[in-house]
C-alpha cells in the first residue's frame, strides 16, 4: 500500500476546474504545541482558485481562539518561529516545494502601550499604526532557493470599530510576486477561524451518544493566516497531477531568558503540522501526539500500522463524524441561511443571530407536512403563509423562537 495513503493531507486535481477541496483543523492538539500558541498550526486549506482556476490557493492558520479583544498585545506572528508550507507532487511523503515565511516586528512609538495611537483609515502602512509585522517568503525547490519576495507588511488586528474603521476596505494587504511559472499573490494577517467544529467531540465524543452536536464552538474567535496563490503549473510534477500539501511551524532549539529579554539559537525544530484534519486531535494517543507534531509524512505508517485498540471501523468513524456534522450543518447554515456572509457583530448580536439560524433549521427539519423536501424549499414555504399546512409551521416557529428567546435572555443575564 502506497504511503501517500496515510499522508496526502489535502489532495488537489490540477487539472481542469475539478477539485477535491483540502480542509483541516487541528487547535492545541498535543500537550507542547498547546502552550506555544504562536506556532500552533490550527487549519489548512487547499483549493483550485474560484476567481482563477489555472491557479491553487492554500491557506495555512496558526494562534488558535484569538479573542477580537486581546488587547493591547494583540496577537501576531512569531518572530522566532519558522513557518512552511510543503507540497508532495510525487507521492513519496517528501517535500518537493517548500513556501517559508518569517516575521520581524516593529514599534513606531515604545513609549506607549497602544497597538494604534489612532484610528487607521490610510491602510496597513497608516502612520498611526503602532504595532506591526514585516515578512519575507522563500521558495525552495529540491533543496535549492528559486524564490524571494519581501519584505512585505502584515494586515492589521480588526481591533475595534474606533480603531480600524471600514476594516478590510483599507488596502487588502495582498502581495504579487514572481513565482516558478508566473505570478503568485500571498496575504498574511488576521482572519476570522473559518473552520466549523463543536469541541464538544472531546465530552466522550459528542456526549458518549451524539447527543452533544451541532454549535460551532470557533465561531467568535480569529486566527493568523498565511494564504498563498499560487500557479497551479509551478506545483505539479510532469508525471502527476496530484499533490500533497501540509503545513509546518518550527523554533530554534534553544531559547535563553533573562530579565525582559530573551535570545534564540540554534537550528530550527518542527513543533507542529497539520494536514489531513483532525488526525492528531481524534486518533492519535496523548503519548503520541508531540512526536507526531515533530515528524514527517513520510513517517506516518508508524502510528496507524499496526493498531491493537484502533480498527479500520473505529477509524473512519472518528475521521467522519465531525467532517459529517460539518457538512450536514455548516454548509445547510451557509448555503441556505448564508451564515459566512453575516457582518453583525456589535455586542452578543452575532452570537443571538447564530442561535436563531440553528432554531430555524431545527423546526424546519422537525417540520412533517413537506417530508423529502429540501431545506431550502422548507424554508421558502415558511414564509409562504397562504400555503396549506405552512400556516402551522409559521405559527410554531413564532411561538418557539419567543420561548428560545426568552431563555436566551435569562442565559446571558445571568453570565453577566
Amino acid at each position: 500500500m502506497r504511503k501517500s495513503l496515510y499522508f496526502l493531507t489535502v489532495v488537489v486535481l490540477l487539472i481542469g476546474y475539478q477539485m477535491i477541496p483540502g480542509r483541516a483543523s487541528s487547535h492545541r492538539e498535543a500537550p507542547l504545541i498547546s502552550g506555544d500558541p504562536q506556532a500552533d498550526n490550527t487549519d489548512l486549506y487547499a483549493f483550485v482558485s474560484p476567481d482563477a482556476p489555472d491557479t491553487v490557493t492554500i491557506i495555512a492558520s496558526y494562534i488558535p481562539f484569538e479573542n477580537p479583544q486581546g488587547g493591547p498585545n494583540f496577537y501576531k506572528f512569531g518572530d522566532n518561529v519558522l513557518y512552511e508550507i510543503k507540497i508532495d507532487n510525487n507521492g513519496d511523503g517528501v517535500e518537493d516545494i517548500t513556501y517559508q515565511f518569517r516575521f520581524t516586528s516593529q514599534t513606531r512609538n515604545p513609549d506607549t502601550f497602544l497597538y494604534n495611537t489612532g484610528p487607521i483609515t490610510s491602510g496597513i502602512a497608516d502612520a498611526n499604526r503602532n504595532l506591526s509585522q514585516t515578512y519575507t517568503m522563500t521558495r525552495i525547490e529540491n533543496g535549492k532557493t528559486t524564490g524571494f519576495a519581501g519584505p512585505m507588511t502584515t494586515m492589521y488586528d480588526n481591533v475595534g470599530f474606533a480603531s480600524a474603521p471600514n476594516y478590510g476596505g483599507n488596502g487588502s494587504g495582498i502581495y504579487e510576486f514572481g513565482d516558478a511559472n508566473g505570478k503568485g499573490r500571498v496575504f498574511a494577517g488576521q482572519t476570522d477561524d473559518a473552520f466549523f467544529l463543536d469541541l464538544r467531540v472531546f465530552d466522550l465524543l459528542y456526549g458518549a451518544n451524539l447527543s452533544e452536536a451541532g454549535i460551532d464552538s470557533l465561531a467568535g474567535f480569529n486566527v493568523h493566516s498565511i494564504a498563498l496563490q499560487v500557479p497551479k503549473s509551478s506545483l505539479r510534477s510532469a508525471s502527476s497531477p496530484i499533490i500533497g500539501v501540509w503545513a509546518t511551524a518550527s523554533r530554534p532549539t534553544t531559547t535563553t531568558r533573562q530579565a525582559g529579554s530573551q535570545a534564540d539559537t540554534g537550528s530550527f525544530v518542527q513543533v507542529s503540522r497539520l494536514g489531513m484534519p483532525l488526525v492528531n486531535e481524534l486518533v492519535l494517543p496523548v503519548g503520541q501526539k508531540d512526536k507526531w507534531n515533530g515528524s514527517k509524512p513520510s513517517d506516518d505508517a508508524r502510528y496507524f500500522i499496526p493498531s491493537k485498540t484502533l480498527t479500520a471501523r473505529r477509524f473512519g468513524t472518528l475521521i467522519r463524524v465531525p467532517l459529517g456534522i460539518e457538512n450536514s450543518l455548516h454548509w445547510v447554515l451557509d448555503v441556505c441561511f448564508r451564515e459566512d456572509d453575516q457582518r453583525h457583530w456589535a455586542g452578543n448580536s452575532a452570537m443571538n443571530l447564530a442561535w436563531l439560524r440553528k432554531m430555524a433549521l431545527c423546526l424546519l427539519k422537525a417540520e412533517k407536512n413537506n417530508k423529502g423536501k429540501s431545506i431550502a424549499t422548507r424554508r421558502l414555504l415558511a414564509g409562504w403563509i397562504e400555503r396549506a399546512g405552512v400556516v402551522d409551521l409559521r405559527n410554531l416557529v413564532i411561538a418557539e423562537a419567543k420561548n428560545l428567546t426568552q431563555h436566551l435572555v435569562g442565559m446571558f443575564a445571568e453570565q453577566r
